[in-house]
């Protein structure tokens, strides 16, 4: 709570401690660890600012073990990665969803999986021969009764 009173920083938010800040109010400390303590105490998705409550709360807590330092760091890790990987998921599922329903979907009759992977490379069934396989027939709507 000192620091954020002490040490302001325009453009923030009012009340919450900013890693600007907690630089200024460590000028002779090691850049690097300084950064590291910041990074143990802003774990999550916003990590530019952190309530000093919980800031305090972790100071008080890695005073006590500083080995908590080490394992919050990994925790945060952790996160991202986890976040990644649940995006590279969830990208990879629509990307199969989206091309499989765009096959299915314009080209019904494409034999071009059947005979996976030399059928890519193939005169008649590869990637060059798709255009002949495209529904330019458009449906017909049928009227309700």
């Amino acid at each position: 709570q000192q620091i954020v009173m002490k040490y302001p920083i325009p453009g923030k938010i009012a009340g919450f401690l900013s890693y600007e800040a907690f630089a200024k109010a460590n000028p002779n400390s090691n850049p690097t660890a300084v950064k590291a303590v910041w990074d143990a105490f802003s774990v999550g998705i916003n990590t530019k600012v952190v309530s000093p409550i919980s800031a305090q709360k972790q100071f008080d807590i890695f005073q006590g073990d500083m080995d908590q330092i080490a394992t919050r760091l990994t925790y945060g890790k952790v996160i991202g990665i986890t976040a990644f990987l649940i995006l590279l998921a969830g990208l990879g599922v629509a990307d199969g969803y989206a091309a499989y329903h765009g096959w299915k979907g314009w080209f019904p009759t494409w034999p071009g999986l059947n005979n996976f992977p030399f059928s890519f490379v193939s005169i008649d069934t590869g990637l060059l021969s798709i255009p002949k396989y495209y529904t330019w027939d458009m449906p017909t709507l049928s009227t309700p009764p």
